[in-house]
């Protein structure tokens, strides 16, 4: 015999216990996934920022010791490329890891790399780069 929740006595008192916790459940958990989610997104701006302030700073200084004609945007991408380039060399020749991101260890390799950068396009880049500079 099926016996239906409505069917029983007392049964509005507790699916209306239901109808309250259900809603605040959900309303718990989606400001925990809200929440984590800024955390998430947070996270990943003030990473890329970090990397755009060390590709501006490797790219600049490597600019100026090398010559580019790139501008500012160019700079900031040729550093994020050295930095790639020069702890990718460090490691190899070295076997060592760079700090973070800001760290002036992983600053001073991203110069390196760039400049490492700079000077190969110079070289393999022929007149078409040395003439801009």
């Amino acid at each position: 015999m099926l016996l239906s929740v409505a069917g029983r006595k007392g049964a509005g008192t507790e699916n209306g216990a239901y109808d309250v916790i259900i809603p605040i459940v959900l309303l718990v958990v989606a400001i925990v996934l809200l929440l984590a989610a800024v955390k998430v997104v947070t996270g990943l701006l003030f990473f890329a920022l970090s990397w755009v302030i060390l590709g501006l700073i490797a790219g600049w200084i490597a600019s100026k010791v090398v010559g580019s004609p790139y501008g500012l945007g160019g700079d900031i991408l040729v550093g994020i490329a050295g930095s790639v380039i020069g702890g990718a060399i460090f490691s190899l020749l070295f076997h060592v890891r760079t700090g973070g991101t800001l760290s002036p260890s992983h600053v001073l390799v991203s110069i390196v790399g760039a400049i490492i950068l700079l000077a190969a396009m110079r070289a393999f880049g022929g007149r078409a780069i040395a003439r801009r500079a």
